[in-house]
């Protein structure tokens, strides 16, 4: 049975959740949709489908890259932790990684900016999925999905994490297109790994009239680098959720099956990752930029769109060339020549390459590296040249463009703050690119030092959307200050596989107008048991205060002394309920002291049980108020008091 037919109460329990509520969400422009599956079964797989494609073709239109149509479930991703193998998103019963194990969700699939964003958590780590369409580096357009995986490790151990992505490829109807990888045609199980890794794989069918050109990038362009890549067959893939059994020879028969199911599986090898620290691994999957010329020898060009000349960091760029014998001749003594304008040069081969024969339809691929040479700037093309015996001579252009590296900046904007009361304040920046190409897959961090925190459930480090050459974009953070004054922050950033410092400032952090307050009830009568409250207000970190009760022996009695919110939730705290004088009226020496200080708005130090004793008012203070850390900023009142009345007695 194939699989792509589901069952009929499936089908019917789709059409229900479509009349409540799409169990999928998506994110659509001119050239793809991306979609993620939102209901409980399976959620957070994706799947990707053209839209419009090509703008130079229109058979690759509203075509599948990724199997998914109408809600994704074959694609998945693994998260090996401890030895112990995950299953991002949902639970499923099918067959792709039913036989995992599963998290808890934070965050369901849900739209942040341009991408999708899903989280779930694994042993204590937050694993946060993000997809969303970005430029292709080699067709210029945004045809390409960019997947995203941030591994977050907020407890206090050490971890061991890795990760494997599955994905289940379809271009248009062909189920179990060939892999094309580093000049080869791939047609069976094959694993790539280190140096033999390429910079993009692509699948397609037939040169002359392929329906989709898909292509994945490996290396480069803001690509995490995987440490293998297999390519198999689906059924191998979604029945084993970690190692893949290699077969030499297997072709892509799915297995137990017997249709033809192509997949790549992805490898980000187990890793340590510390306490607090985050793994952040990048995916490229999308559209082929292939330039393509029909003839008698039907060809194809894949090249970047843009080549950067770096004097500092020399880069190299691999280019994709194809020939298809599109006769029903032989063909004998195919000459491909690869021509290279003045500002790029050939490293690894001479710029000629004679194939002995070729057979009628068949497809032939060559993997070239170049690198700009400094010789020559702006928009030009490469060429590709094919002649042969008894093969009529065609030729190909393919447009490109020599540029400048991208140049990353930063700055600060203007910090003031004025009555602050202790919420979140905005601390905004801009991070602008003045090189000469567009910086891709840039993240920034704030750096904070002491005296000022993130606010509850804010990220230090913030994505940037690709930023051209002359453009910018903005930035902020949720922050709160702990002590009033002049404070140090800095904006270090990413986008060429290192961190550099961008920005530096000095902040002047507002006053802190706290304030603690006793509460109780306006009055109570003879007899009566009431609670007295201390309560603080916009109060900075405390880790420990101490305090001594004043009191009329005459008008009350103590019965007992609590501890507050203050000294709740902390396993370490250490409380001392201080010693009553009941004679002079004083209960001495009330301390509580936390671990790890306590930030929060408003909160009780102290719960004091106490009764009346006879009709009158009487003021109830508190003196020796001491607070650690020593508090810089204002409080209106360091010594509070409360005067209670206790009504006559009833006759």
């Amino acid at each position: 049975m194939k699989r792509y037919l589901l069952p009929l109460a499936l089908f019917l329990g789709i059409s229900s959740a479509f009349a409540q509520e799409a169990p999928y969400i998506e994110l659509t422009n001119d050239h793809l949709r991306i979609f993620v599956t939102q209901t409980e079964q399976e959620m957070g797989r994706f799947a990707v489908d053209t839209t419009q494609g090509d703008p130079a073709r229109d058979d690759d239109n509203n075509k599948p890259l990724i199997y998914g149509r109408p809600v994704p479930w074959t694609s998945y991703t693994t998260i090996k932790v401890d030895d112990k193998n995950y299953v991002f998103g949902g639970p499923t019963t099918r067959r792709a990684g039913s036989q995992g194990l599963w998290g808890k969700m934070i965050a369901a699939p849900h739209r942040d900016g341009a991408e999708i964003v899903t989280v779930f958590e694994y042993e204590g780590l937050l694993v946060e999925q993000r997809i969303g369409p970005t430029v292709n580096p080699y067709s210029g357009w945004n045809d390409t999905a960019r997947i995203r995986y941030r591994i977050q490790n907020p407890t206090n151990a050490e971890k061991t994490v890795g990760l494997r992505v599955v994905l289940d490829t379809m271009l248009g109807a062909n189920d179990g297109a060939p892999f094309r990888i580093a000049g080869q045609n791939i047609l069976s199980q094959t694993e790539f790994a280190g140096k033999d890794l390429p910079d993009i794989w692509q699948a397609f069918d037939s040169l002359a009239s392929p329906s989709v050109i898909a292509q994945g990038v490996l290396k480069k362009y803001g690509a995490s680098t995987p440490d293998r890549v297999i390519l198999t067959d689906w059924g191998t893939a979604a029945d084993h959720l970690w190692h893949i059994p290699l077969e030499a020879g297997k072709d892509f028969t799915r297995a137990g099956e017997d249709e033809a199911d192509t997949a790549i599986v992805l490898y980000w090898n187990v890793e340590k990752l510390p306490s607090k620290a985050s793994r952040d691994i990048t995916i490229l999957y999308g559209l082929g930029g292939v330039s393509l010329a029909p003839g008698a020898s039907f060809l194809g060009i894949a090249a970047p769109s843009e080549i950067i000349y770096d004097p500092v960091e020399e880069r190299h760029y691999q280019i994709l060339t194809y020939i298809e014998n599109n006769t029903p001749r032989l063909a004998h003594n195919v000459r491909v020549e690869l021509q290279l304008p003045a500002g790029l040069s050939l490293l690894d081969k001479a710029g000629s390459v004679v194939i002995p024969q070729m057979e009628p339809k068949e497809t032939r691929q060559m993997l070239w590296t170049i690198k700009a040479n400094g010789k020559a700037f702006g928009k030009t093309e490469i060429g590709l040249k094919v002649t042969g015996d008894d093969l009529k001579a065609n030729q190909l252009k393919r447009n490109v463009e020599i540029i400048g590296p991208p140049t990353l900046q930063a700055e600060f904007k203007p910090f003031s703050v004025s009555g602050w009361k202790g919420e979140p304040l905005r601390l905004e920046g801009r991070v602008f690119n003045t090189g000469g190409s567009t910086a891709r897959d840039i993240w920034v961090n704030l750096e904070l030092t002491p005296g000022i925190r993130l606010a509850d459930g804010e990220t230090s480090r913030k994505y940037v959307e690709d930023l051209p050459a002359g453009k910018e974009a903005q930035v902020h953070w949720w922050i709160i200050p702990e002590t009033p004054g002049k404070v140090g922050v800095a904006m270090t950033g990413s986008h060429r596989g290192g961190t550099k410092k961008l920005a530096t400032t000095t902040l002047n952090l507002p006053v802190m107008e706290g304030a603690l307050k006793l509460t109780s009830l306006p009055s109570v009568s003879p007899g009566e048991a009431f609670c007295l409250e201390i309560l603080g207000e916009r109060l900075p970190p405390l880790a420990k205060f101490s305090m001594d009760l004043h009191y009329d022996p005459s008008h009350f009695k103590v019965l007992r002394i609590a501890r507050g919110r203050f000294g709740i939730n902390d396993k370490e705290a250490r409380w001392i309920p201080g010693t009553d004088d009941p004679v002079v009226g004083v209960v001495r020496g009330i301390t509580a002291e936390r671990k790890e200080p306590l930030r929060e708005g408003k909160y009780s130090l102290v719960r004091i049980f106490l009764v009346a004793l006879r009709p009158g008012e009487s003021r109830i203070a508190i003196e020796n108020l001491q607070f650690q850390p020593t508090l810089s900023g204002r409080l209106p009142v360091y010594s509070p008091s409360i005067t209670i009345k206790i009504k006559e007695e009833k006759e």
